[in-house]
């Protein structure tokens, strides 16, 4: 009898099998990654809106309450026009500006809260709003930036 050349059955299952477990592992590799980097992303919107509150607080000796009213829209808005895809929203989900004024904050958003008239509090949150990945309170009057 003659046997016919090519795989069974089974050797096709398994190299199925074979690759549908690298697939899994390599998603989770790359869910984790983009997870990183969003939350790299919110640090970095931290960093931003430290350097642009203290400006204001020291260079214009604004109030931490006036430096978040005058220079949130900014943030959120760079260039100071609307719609035109150039706004900042929070890495988590792209319908909500990343920075908001107030303690409640949802991931991905940074919010600023005026704790007196020279103290601000700048927290960054990552997947989860129930704890900051980032946090710094500001002062134009200390070096605790």
């Amino acid at each position: 009898m003659k046997r016919e050349s090519g795989f069974t059955l089974i050797e096709l299952l398994i190299v199925v099998v074979i690759l549908g477990v690298l697939s899994l592992i390599s998603t989770a590799i790359l869910i984790n990654a983009l997870n990183k980097a969003k939350d790299s992303a919110v640090k970095a919107n931290v960093s931003a809106a430290s350097s642009t509150m203290l400006t204001a607080m020291s260079v214009d000796e604004l109030t931490a309450q006036e430096a978040i009213n005058n220079n949130l829209n900014t943030l959120n808005n760079p260039d100071g026009i609307d719609d035109n895809g150039d706004e900042i929203k929070s890495p988590y989900d792209n319908s909500i500006d990343a920075f908001v004024e107030g303690e409640n904050a949802d991931r991905g958003q940074v919010s600023l809260l005026a704790l007196s008239n020279t103290e601000l509090s700048i927290k960054g949150y990552g997947r989860s709003s129930d704890s900051p990945i980032a946090a710094r309170t500001i002062s134009p009057y200390s070096n605790d930036e």
